[in-house]
């Protein structure tokens, strides 16, 4: 049996973009505007001075609290599901695709795992 959760794009600064990426940060604190849930997935995306840098994180959420945060505000423990190199736009539409359909406010299936594909542009890295 498949459960299907919301996927969330969201920004995410060069410098804790790179903590996440290698996994030391294994968080983030989010105001909670999105109705965030467990097991929904975030699509973290790098920006340096406002610009995508074309890499992204795809994450689990699979940790929720308020505890001492701001009102509004969530600490969402994550798991990383894959990384991804210089995914520019032209790539978002086949990202979409292997995520199950949509990008924004729609659904991917629960524990949908990407192998990629060695021979194309972008880099895959899954994390399992």
């Amino acid at each position: 049996m498949c459960v299907t959760r919301a996927v969330h794009e969201l920004k995410i600064e060069q410098e804790y973009f790179k903590a996440v990426w290698e996994g030391k940060k294994r968080f983030e604190i989010r105001k909670d505007d999105r109705g965030f849930l467990l097991d929904d997935t975030l699509v973290l995306r790098e920006i340096q001075h406002m610009d995508y840098t074309g890499n992204c994180v795809l994450a689990k959420i699979t940790y929720l609290t308020d505890y001492m945060q701001q009102e509004g505000y969530k600490v969402l423990g994550i798991e990383i599901i894959a990384n991804y190199i210089g995914l520019h736009e032209e790539y978002m539409e086949l990202v979409k695709a292997i995520h199950g359909g949509g990008w924004r406010g729609s659904v991917q299936k629960e524990k949908r795992r990407t192998t990629g594909n060695e021979g194309q542009q972008r880099r895959l890295f899954p994390r399992d």
